[in-house]
């Protein structure tokens, strides 16, 4: 770090991470100040991987990350 602008991006990066990690650090916290915590959790993963079989399994949703990962590119073929 011999500039200021070296300083300031490295303080700013680990304010970044650190309040990122507060974050997660309280919610993790308030689901445990819960009578049963993670509850809520644990239901939407199990609604989640219901539906992922219903749609048609691991294929669809390969398709789906596949659709979503080629958007980009497809965009600046469109501008270009």
């Amino acid at each position: 770090m011999y500039t200021l602008v070296d300083f300031i991006t490295h303080v700013k990066g680990i304010e970044y991470i650190l309040s990122l990690l507060a974050i997660a650090v309280f919610l993790v916290f308030w689901e445990t100040l819960k009578p049963r915590p993670f509850r809520t959790v644990v239901n939407t993963g199990k609604d989640d991987l219901e539906h992922v079989k219903e749609a048609g399994g691991f294929k669809s949703v390969l398709k789906s990350i596949g659709k979503i990962a080629a958007a980009p590119f497809i965009g600046l073929a469109y501008i270009v």
